[in-house]
């Protein structure tokens, strides 16, 4: 009920009702994050940055949050296809004071497609799960590992399925993410 606290992971505790900013490319800076917590949002998300660049890179890394991240709490979003890029990308979020690393399981973008990334890979469930597996194993337990998804159709592929949605959920949750969002729809069917 209104008032409560949730604890997310030990170290993250979100008073309800919880307003969650979505990662948007393009829009989730840091700019537009602090106009949204001033109007009341209790957690943002960072745009979806690649993982392996992250991990990889200072300069990407400063370009994407500071010299570390100053408005909180932040999730940062990656893409990501391999279990070590991911955990790197979300122990060097860590470093910079993010609450936690999510594993954008739900961009349906052409660029996704070509990379093998986001909802382009949900049909590969051993993947997601080992990838967010690394990440749990990589970091802190208070460091919040969560992944973003979509809506997943039924084992024939031609409705969309709550049960295999929540399935799904479940083995991400048993892999050892802390928090599951779920964009509410199926890739490339907007209606649905």
């Amino acid at each position: 009920s209104d008032g409560e606290d949730v604890q997310i992971t030990p170290t993250l505790k979100l008073r309800r009702p919880i307003y969650c900013m979505a990662p948007m490319v393009g829009q989730s800076d840091r700019p537009f994050r602090l106009l949204c917590r001033r109007h009341g949002t209790t957690l943002c998300y960072s745009e979806m940055l690649m993982a392996d660049e992250f991990a990889a890179s200072a300069a990407y890394r400063h370009e994407a949050l500071g010299d570390r991240v100053r408005d909180h709490p932040l999730i940062v979003q990656f893409a990501a296809n391999e279990p070590d890029a991911f955990a790197r990308a979300a122990v060097a979020a860590h470093a910079m004071g993010a609450a936690g690393a999510d594993l954008n399981i739900g961009c349906p973008q052409r660029r996704a497609r070509e990379g093998f990334y986001g909802s382009w890979m949900q049909e590969d469930w051993d993947l997601c799960c080992a990838i967010i597996a690394a990440a749990r194993t990589a970091c802190p337990r208070g460091f919040a590992i969560t992944a973003k998804l979509r809506v997943q159709y039924c084992e024939r592929g031609t409705r969309p399925s709550t049960e295999r949605t929540v399935e799904f959920a479940r083995r991400l949750v048993a892999a050892g993410a802390d928090l599951i969002a779920l964009h509410a729809r199926v890739r490339g069917r907007p209606e649905l």
